[in-house]
């Protein structure tokens, strides 16, 4: 199985639709996080009023079923003449999922342009309200420290209805930078706690970095 992560960039207000067309083109569903861009004009930018709202979803899907995905999230982005958006993929090195010890987190594929990569970026999309439980863990396992964004999910056909409305669980998201050496121990970590038994808890995958730079902090 070769995952992919598919990255789509879009304009405020666009990611729940744009993920309502690749779930009916059959990926089982996606994290929609805010952002914001910039307009390009200077003057605007610097007195903060040029700031533009911005969704980027994250999809996990086989690289089999990319193109349609694809395909479903660009025409459905072409109904929105004003918003521009970008769609980028990155290759899954660890995939696990909770409630399903199987998916494992051991290397899936490794072709010879990514041995050379020494660190891998983490991230495990949550529930609300489990990251910083993750995050105790993982540094009792040798990670240094992790970045939590806000997010939510996307509702699939069958979920709940409040009123006639979806209910979209609000989702947390943990991105931490490891050593390659380590990550495979970090990740099996998850095993150990009681609430990733459980399905629909969260996901935890890994992509090769192969150049990073610290910043900032003492000279």
């Amino acid at each position: 199985m070769e995952l992919t992560l598919l990255l789509t960039l879009t304009g405020h207000d666009q990611g729940d639709r744009l993920m309502k067309a690749a779930r009916y083109a059959g990926t089982g569903g996606g994290t929609v996080l805010m952002g914001r861009g910039q307009s390009g004009n200077r003057i605007l930018d610097f007195m903060a009023l040029g700031d533009e709202g911005r969704e980027i979803l994250w999809i996990i899907a086989e690289k089999s079923e990319l193109p349609r995905i694809k395909f479903a999230i660009a025409d459905a982005a072409s109904e929105n003449k004003k918003s521009k958006g970008t769609m980028m993929e990155l290759e899954v090195n660890r995939f696990m999922r909770s409630g399903n010890p199987e998916t494992g987190g051991k290397e899936m594929v490794q072709d010879e342009e990514r041995k050379d990569a020494t660190h891998e970026l983490l991230a495990v999309i949550l529930n609300d309200g489990y990251a910083d439980e993750v995050m105790e863990l993982f540094r009792k396992n040798g990670a240094a420290g992790g970045t939590v964004i806000k997010a939510h999910g996307t509702a699939k056909e069958g979920d709940a209805l409040f009123f006639g409305v979806e209910i979209v669980p609000e989702k947390e998201m943990l991105l931490i930078l490891c050593e390659k050496a380590k990550t495979e121990e970090i990740l099996q970590a998850l095993n150990s706690l009681p609430f990733w038994k459980e399905q629909g808890m969260g996901i935890a995958f890994t992509m090769d970095v192969n150049h990073y730079t610290s910043i900032g902090g003492k000279r």
